[in-house]
């Protein structure tokens, strides 16, 4: 089969079974560098020299603050009161649980 209608991922097996088995091998040549002016550059140059370079600030971010969960005039005491009170009447605690209640009479 022609290698433009071969899909990739059987290109890419079969190179990678040539490779595996020793029937491949890639050899890369050095390249040179080059300068953004056009002039060749030493192999010494670094894009960013660690002795360049700026320590980051490794300190842990603020903690977020959470909106309180219940309202401050709540009283979750007379709450849990009613609903114990309610659940031992057989009262529903929903809309929903009563609009069930109501169809089951």
């Amino acid at each position: 089969m022609p290698p433009s209608r071969v899909a990739d991922d059987a290109v890419i097996e079969q190179i990678a079974d040539l490779l595996n088995s020793d029937r491949l091998h890639i050899h890369a040549k050095e390249m040179e560098t080059i300068a953004a002016g056009g002039a060749e550059t030493s192999d010494q140059s670094v894009a960013f020299p660690l002795s360049e370079r700026q320590s980051r600030d490794t300190a842990p971010p603020p903690p977020v603050a959470d909106a309180p969960t219940f309202s401050p005039k709540g009283n979750p005491s007379a709450q849990a009161a009613a609903l114990a009170a309610a659940a031992a009447s057989g009262t529903p605690f929903c809309q929903e649980c009563q609009k069930s209640q109501k169809a089951a009479t």
